[in-house]
C-alpha cells in the first residue's frame, strides 16, 4: 500500500494508529496485476463451510492511468465508488482521488498546489470527501462536487482529514487543535465544530449517519482508547468487548449503531469485531484467525469488515444474520478488505493476486 501521506514530524503517533499498522502487516495484502479498467469475474459463491446462500459476484474497478494500484473506501446507492489509485507506474508513490461509476474510473484531481489526495466517502448526491495534499504538502480535508475540489480547513493545526460525508453533507474527520491534540471534528455548511474526547487528549471520527449521529474513537482520562457515539452534542463512551481493555468505532447504522473493533492493551495484536445497538456491545463471529474487523453496516443490518483467517490471511468479511461469510480473495491472492456497503448489497474494497492490490465492487444477491 502506498505510503500515508507526509505530515508533519510532529504529529502524536496515537496507539489505536500503531495497532492498525501492526494489523495491516499480519494481513499484508499486496494487490491485482495492473488493468487499465474494470474486469467483472464470474459469480462465486461464499465458501459452503459457513452454510452461505448468498451469491456474491466481483468487479474488479482497475486503476488511473498507469498506475498498478488502487483502494476503495465508499459506495453509495447509485452505484458510485470513491478510493483512490496510483497514477503512473509500479514505483510511483503518487496516487490521486477516483470516482468510479458506470464502468469507467475518475481522477478527482488535487487541491490546488498539491501532489496527491485520497477519497474516503461519498454520499448519495455524488458529493465526495477526503485528505489531499495542499501546495505545502501537507494534508487537508476536502469536499469535491460539481467538479471542484474545496478544503475544508482544520481545527487550528496543520492538517486535517476527513473520513465520512452524510446526505446533507456533513463531513466527519480529524484534525489537530491549536493546542496540538488531535480531535474528532463534524464540518457543516462551511464551518468545523470539535467535538471534544472522552476525557483524553486525542479523538478521531470516522463515520456519520442520515440524522448527523457520529462515531469514532477517543482517548478517554486513564488513557484507554474507546469508541465512542457522538449524538446532539454529547459523546458517549460505548466502553469495550467484556474480555478488551480498548476499542474503536469504525461505522455506524442508521439508528445509532456502532460497529468496530476491541482489544486489550496496546501490545495486542488481537481484535474482534463488534455491533454496538441497544446499549450493548457484542462481538462478531471471525474467521479463526486472531484479528477482525467491522468497518461499515447497512439498513438490513448488514456489516462488512475483514477478519484473519487461521492460515494467516486477510479475507473480506460479510457479516448477514449473524453469520460471518468469507469474501475470499482472487487465485493466487491471499489478501481483501471490504470497507463499505450499500443498501442494495454493493460492497467497496479491495482484493489482490499476491501482487498488486486493485480497488473492487462485491455485488451480493
Amino acid at each position: 500500500m502506498p505510503a500515508r501521506p507526509p505530515f508533519r514530524a510532529d504529529r502524536p503517533r496515537h496507539r489505536v494508529r500503531d495497532l492498525s499498522r501492526r494489523l495491516a502487516a499480519l494481513g499484508a495484502a499486496a494487490a491485482l496485476a495492473a488493468c487499465s479498467g474494470p474486469q467483472p469475474t464470474a459469480p462465486t459463491s461464499a465458501p459452503a463451510a459457513r452454510g452461505d446462500v448468498h451469491r456474491v459476484s466481483v468487479t474488479d474497478l482497475g486503476t488511473l492511468g498507469e498506475g498498478v494500484t488502487s483502494y476503495a473506501y465508499d459506495v453509495n446507492r447509485a452505484g458510485q465508488v470513491v478510493g483512490y489509485s496510483t497514477t503512473d507506474g509500479i514505483n510511483s508513490q503518487t496516487r490521486h482521488a477516483f470516482l468510479w461509476q458506470h464502468g469507467q474510473m475518475r481522477d478527482l484531481g488535487t487541491l490546488d498546489g498539491g501532489s496527491w489526495s485520497e477519497a474516503r466517502g461519498i454520499n448519495a448526491s455524488g458529493q465526495v470527501t477526503g485528505l489531499s495534499a495542499n501546495e505545502s504538502g501537507l494534508a487537508h480535508a476536502f469536499l469535491w462536487q460539481h467538479g471542484t475540489m474545496t478544503s475544508l480547513g482544520t481545527l487550528g493545526g496543520a492538517f486535517s482529514e476527513a473520513f465520512a460525508i452524510n446526505r446533507s453533507g456533513e463531513v466527519v474527520g480529524m484534525s489537530p487543535t491549536r493546542g496540538g491534540e488531535i480531535h474528532a471534528f463534524l464540518w457543516s455548511n462551511g464551518s468545523m465544530t470539535d467535538l471534544g474526547t472522552l476525557g483524553g487528549a486525542n479523538s478521531e471520527a470516522y463515520a456519520i449517519n442520515a440524522a448527523g449521529d457520529v462515531a469514532g474513537w477517543s482517548e478517554t482520562a486513564d488513557g484507554s482508547n474507546h469508541a465512542f457515539l457522538w449524538h446532539d452534542g454529547v459523546m458517549e463512551d460505548l466502553g469495550a468487548l467484556a474480555d478488551a481493555s480498548e476499542s474503536r468505532g469504525a461505522g455506524i447504522g442508521p439508528r445509532g449503531e456502532v460497529v468496530g473493533d476491541s482489544w486489550t492493551g496496546q501490545r495486542s495484536l488481537a481484535t474482534h469485531a463488534f455491533l454496538f445497538q441497544n446499549d450493548e456491545m457484542t462481538g462478531l463471529e471471525g474467521l479463526g484467525g486472531p484479528v477482525s474487523q467491522a468497518k461499515d453496516m447497512d439498513r438490513r443490518g448488514r456489516v462488512v469488515g475483514f477478519g484473519i483467517t487461521s492460515d494467516n490471511q486477510a479475507h473480506a468479511i460479510l457479516w448477514s444474520a449473524g453469520t460471518a461469510i468469507d469474501l475470499g480473495t482472487l487465485p493466487g491472492g491471499f489478501g481483501s478488505q471490504a470497507m463499505a456497503i450499500d443498501a442494495a448489497g454493493d460492497i467497496a474494497g479491495w482484493r489482490d493476486n499476491g501482487r498488486f492490490s486493485h480497488a473492487v465492487l462485491w455485488t451480493v444477491r
